[in-house]
């Protein structure tokens, strides 16, 4: 398996109103050696069903059943990174 060098994170909740803006900021850099790995904790708001938009390989995403909280959930994306790197957004 490849990894990549960097893995970009982002973890939401209720971030609708912004979630698209990071997404496609990410997806526009000329690097590509990257994951954009994005956990939802259980928005009730329509972050989730933005963030299901995207099909680009590079991007892992998922919705925790129940909300867990910023620092679990920052926790949960730092356990799941592949990158040899991690940034947070």
């Amino acid at each position: 398996m490849i990894f990549p060098l960097f893995t970009i994170a982002t973890i939401s909740y209720n971030s609708g109103k912004w979630v698209r803006q990071a997404i496609e900021s990410i997806l526009s850099s000329s690097y590509d050696d990257f994951e954009l790995i994005i956990s939802d904790d259980c928005s009730t708001d329509d972050t989730w069903e933005i963030i299901q938009e995207y099909t680009d390989h590079r991007i892992r995403a998922w919705r925790n059943e129940q909300n867990i909280g910023e620092y679990p959930n920052r926790n949960k994306v730092l356990h799941e990174a592949r990158g040899r790197f991690i940034l947070f957004i």
